[in-house]
Formats: structure tokens, C-alpha cells, sequence
């Protein structure tokens, strides 16, 4: 944005995700990895609009899961510890707190680096399209 031009200044965060849109796919997730590249991470997408929750379950990384809306806003974001070897009680969980289609997943302090967050625009367009859901 050239100086004194009243629109606001946007930052740019470019991620390499992989797509998990089918329920195995899903269901799986991140989990038995023992790194995440920077700057790597999952894409959920869902066939659906719908509250989600995820948890740590077998994941030995900890991570940052943002909780995106139909239109790539940000509707919650939390940073979970491993979860892999705990008891299910135990497990590390977060909630979307409102129905969402997408949910990104990247290495934890990823988002606040890039200085993201709620109410934020995620754009994952580009990882998303042509995907059918399951």
C-alpha cells in the first residue's frame, strides 16, 4: 500500500498445507508426527458448517489450531501441548465455539507470529479449492 493511502496495510503469511477432507483424513490429523516443518500444517475441510472440537489424541507436537469460517475469518485459535501417551481425561481439547468448515493446523505460535487472530482473514482458498469434502 503506497505511504498515505487511507486502506489498511495487510502482512502476507504464506503456509504449506496438507488437506484433510475425508473422515480418515480427518480423523487422523497430525497425530504420530514427530515434527512439523515451519511454516507446514493442515487444512481441515468439512463438508458441512458445523461446531467442531479437537483434540490431541496420539499427537506428539504441539499446536496451533485455528477454527476458520465460510468466509476464512478466524473464529477462535488455541495453542495445545502433545497429547500422545496421556489418559483420555487428560487430553488436550479445544472447542470452535461457533459452527465452522475449515479448521488450520500449524506449528504452535505460528498465528501470533504472523500476528493473527480472532476476527483475522485466513485466506486458504487457494488449498481449498476443488476439494469435495466427505
Amino acid at each position: 500500500v503506497p505511504a498515505g493511502d487511507p486502506r489498511p496495510k495487510t502482512r502476507a503469511a504464506v503456509a504449506f498445507v496438507e488437506v484433510a477432507a475425508t473422515t480418515a483424513a480427518r480423523q487422523r490429523g497430525l497425530s504420530g508426527r514427530d515434527r512439523l516443518e515451519a511454516d507446514h500444517g493442515m487444512l481441515f475441510v468439512y463438508p458441512d458448517t458445523l461446531p467442531h472440537h479437537f483434540w490431541m489424541k496420539d499427537c506428539r507436537i504441539g499446536l496451533d489450531i485455528a477454527f476458520l469460517r465460510e468466509d476464512w475469518t478466524i473464529a477462535a485459535i488455541a495453542t495445545l501441548p502433545p497429547g500422545a501417551g496421556l489418559p483420555d481425561e487428560q487430553i488436550p481439547a479445544a472447542d470452535s465455539g461457533e459452527p465452522v468448515r475449515y479448521v488450520l493446523e500449524m506449528e504452535p505460535g505460528w498465528f501470533a507470529r504472523h500476528g493473527l487472530s480472532k476476527g483475522a482473514r485466513v485466506d486458504v482458498a487457494p488449498a481449498a479449492a476443488g476439494v469435495e469434502a466427505e
